[in-house]
């Protein structure tokens, strides 16, 4: 007997192993990638204030884009395989997109419409973890956009059980690239640790993402939180 359920337990042993050396895998590979690519933009962009010529500086400027790119893919690779300690606080939904909008480089700030309903709502969440998480989200979406000139709506809502944070392309419908995906799956994955949920609801042409946060503390542990972090399979909000 003990024989046959060790050997009924060892395809999900094998599978958890595999992922754990993965995941070590991911992290050792994001980690040597962003390094010398941070440098290597840092040399480009002391080139700026060199007096380069035209097209000389175009392409500089070009090569410094590509390079932060790459930088935060590794850094996505990093948050995938080395989730932070969780940090949750109290806070307001007005609060949270705040601090969401001044997390976004100008340009992406400028694309981007805050509708604030329910302001005051309060949520117990690790601001400092969703804000980056669904800024990656937004910059990714952005930069996936058909037109330069696309914009995203952020709509916040709340009723007696849930505050949300809707996502909500401008333009048509479209495929997500995987590192959105992989960007929203770490998303997923954090938000179910803070007793939240990612979903996708119809928005006609448009993609809409929908982050679901309960309201007050949640109802979840310390504990019930780590034990959601682990059990959960994420697969990103495709």
């Amino acid at each position: 007997m003990d024989r046959q359920h060790h050997l009924q337990g060892s395809p999900a042993a094998a599978r958890t192993s595999t992922q754990r050396g993965s995941d070590s895998l991911s992290l050792q590979a994001g980690r040597q990638l962003r390094w010398p690519l941070g440098a290597l933009r840092t040399l480009l962009e002391g080139r700026r204030s060199a007096g380069l010529e035209a097209t000389e500086r175009e392409f500089t400027e070009r090569a410094i884009a590509e390079l932060l790119r790459a930088e935060r893919a590794a850094t996505d690779l990093i948050r995938w395989s080395a989730p932070r300690e969780l940090r949750p606080s109290r806070c307001k939904l007005s609060q949270l997109a705040f601090s969401l909008s001044s997390a976004l480089d100008r340009p992406l700030r400028q694309r981007c419409r805050f509708v604030i309903e329910d302001g005051d709502s309060a949520v117990t969440t690790d601001g400092s973890l969703l804000v980056d998480g669904v800024s990656r989200v937004i910059e990714l979406a952005l930069e996936a956009s058909e037109g330069a000139d696309e914009e995203l709506m952020v709509h916040t809502h709340s009723d007696e059980q849930w505050a949300t944070i809707s996502l909500i392309n401008a333009g048509s419908r479209h495929e997500i690239h995987p590192a959105q995906k992989l960007a929203e799956s770490i998303l997923q994955r954090d938000l179910i640790a803070l007793g939240g949920r990612v979903s996708l609801r119809d928005a006609g042409e448009r993609r809409c993402v929908v982050l679901s946060l309960p309201r007050g503390d949640g109802g979840l542990s310390q504990s019930q939180r780590a034990a959601r972090l682990e059990l959960a399979s994420v697969g990103g909000a495709a």
